[in-house]
């Protein structure tokens, strides 16, 4: 899970390979750009109770965290199901746009 800042990236068309490798690129500055919130199996989330099946956190919690952006700034999240953001900074084409959620 990334989150980043869409300041600056509004000539980007959202979902373009352009766009997802940028928003990549800003969660790992681990700056006012963007942030890497979570990466499962390294870290585990605070999780109790049943959701209708086992519980399959991976990792342990490290507690909360902490994100600064620059004020007025407009975010978005980036899940990456079975991946690693830097992935999409290696590759000339991102191939699995289907797979990504943008929230």
């Amino acid at each position: 899970m990334a989150v980043f800042s869409l300041e600056g990236m509004d000539s980007l068309q959202r979902g373009s390979t352009e766009f997802i490798k940028e928003a990549a690129r800003r969660a790992l500055t681990s700056s006012v750009l963007g942030y890497t919130v979570i990466i499962d199996p390294q870290e585990g989330a605070k999780f109790s109770g049943e959701l209708g099946e086992k519980n399959l956190n991976d990792g342990s919690y490290g507690g909360a965290k902490i994100f600064s952006f620059n004020a007025g700034d407009q975010v978005a999240m980036m899940l990456v199901p079975q991946g690693l953001c830097r992935k999409f900074l290696i590759v000339r084409q991102v191939l699995i746009i289907n797979y990504l959620c943008f929230l």
